[in-house]
């Protein structure tokens, strides 16, 4: 197994991170020396391309987070995000809208090329999945001993990139280790004669989800790893079909003690319907537990990323993003009160904590190896503003992954751990 390690410091100084008209990115060091580092988007891009509105052969379409980490939990379901005037916000929200705008015209020129969106969106769409916490293909993955594998010496890259940025960088590794694609495609994706598309591994992203939102808080501004993704891609409209609402229903009857109240117009009248959960729980503890969520995950395929994590426009390209919920360790330490709390149950809630997640990202790589994705982009699973132990993440990761009886240590050919942050970066690297 080969594990690479890549990390570029940011200054501790005055020197600020800037782009060069060649896409180097540049960022200083402890000495404020200027580094610089290939940027992990090589394509051209613009930053607002010109959207039109007759995509080619399309039906319409009518339905579909930089990885900072945030110290607020006022919102313990999603990035804590202020709708005031703060620019960042505002910049944030417009790229979010134009991403929207441009999905739901269906298509947007970029550098002499129309990049047909509708057709792909409408496909994501109609594959989008919703894997229940009792799907029998998935339970207890966690105890496995092996997961059978065809890769003799799996590629381990830990890096400090943004989501994103893994995507195109194991996209750009994955080309140059291949020699086989096409300079010309007649694919429905898209619509001008000279668009190429390489035909190359499948990729898949892990989506660090809210429980209760479709892309978190992505329309308001928020900046955090899922953000980012449905900032820049067609990742939303496959979190709100049918599908994919299952996900999300689930976790709000979790927040209402096990019941969610949905007006039936049928018979004009309110429902109260039950909770589908991992296990049964009284009513009295549900309260303290619903930020365990559950090992529901909702698979996306072929999620188009056209733009960068500062909103530049990109050549499309598709992922698999699978969406999950990590553990709301944050909200669960809070209600136990632990800070008040005996050692014995402290330990005791600790371990539980770390067992729901390791289950849970054992699930996230079963079903990425059910579908036949040999490459991932991982990352710092749930240690936002859901408060998990960067440590123990990263040791879960490398329970599952790397260790030498690592269940799926022959499952994958290539992962990606793209982390930002140079302690959390550290502690993977470690």
């Amino acid at each position: 197994m080969s594990i690479t390690s890549y990390f570029f410091p940011i200054s501790k100084g005055t020197s600020k991170k800037s782009t060069s008209a060649s896409g180097s990115v540049s960022r200083t060091n402890s000495e404020g020396k200027i580094k610089s580092r290939p940027a992990p988007y090589p394509e051209t891009s613009e930053r607002k391309p010109s959207i039109k509105n007759n995509p080619v052969d399309a039906s319409p379409s009518t339905s579909g987070s930089s990885n900072a980490l945030v110290s607020s939990t006022s919102n313990p379901d999603t990035t804590s995000f202020t709708d005031g005037a703060h620019p960042r916000y505002a910049n944030l929200k417009l790229i979010a809208k134009e991403t929207i705008d441009a999905i739901e015209t269906g298509s947007f020129d970029l550098n002499g090329t129309r990049y047909d969106l509708e057709v792909a969106v409408d496909e994501m769409k109609k594959s989008t999945e919703y894997w229940s916490p009792n799907a029998q293909k998935l339970v207890n993955r966690s105890s496995m001993k092996t997961v059978n594998g065809r890769t003799a010496n799996p590629e381990i890259i830990i890096s400090e990139i943004s989501s994103l940025e893994g995507a195109r960088l194991l996209s750009a590794q994955i080309s140059s280790q291949s020699s086989s694609f096409s300079a010309r495609t007649t694919s429905p994706y898209f619509s001008a004669p000279n668009a190429t598309i390489r035909t190359k591994a499948r990729i898949g992203l892990l989506n660090f989800a809210s429980a209760t939102k479709p892309g978190g808080g992505f329309l308001n501004g928020a900046s955090a790893q899922e953000e980012s993704i449905a900032r820049s891609s067609t990742l939303y409209f496959s979190l709100t079909t049918p599908n994919g609402d299952e996900f999300y229903k689930l976790h709000k009857r979790m927040k209402h003690k096990g019941k969610y109240r949905r007006f039936s117009k049928e018979k004009g009248k309110e429902q109260d319907q039950e909770a589908e959960t991992d296990h049964t729980e009284n009513e009295d503890n549900h309260h303290l537990n619903s930020g365990f969520y559950t090992h529901a995950m909702i698979y996306s395929p072929s999620v188009l990323l056209f733009r960068d994590d500062n909103g530049s426009w990109l050549e499309p390209l598709p992922v698999d993003v699978l969406t999950s919920a990590a553990v709301n360790a944050g909200d669960i330490r809070a209600k136990y009160r632990l800070k008040d709390a005996e050692q014995e149950v402290r330990d005791a809630l600790k371990l539980r904590i770390e067992e729901e997640m390791k289950e849970r990202m054992a699930r996230i790589l079963h079903l990425f190896a059910l579908k036949g994705v040999r490459n991932l982009v991982l990352g710092s699973f749930g240690t936002g503003v859901f408060r998990n132990n960067v440590e123990v993440v990263a040791g879960l990761w490398k329970e599952l992954l790397i260790d030498v009886d690592a269940p799926f240590r022959n499952s994958f050919d290539r992962v990606i751990f793209a982390v930002l942050g140079r302690a959390t970066y550290e502690t993977f690297e470690q």
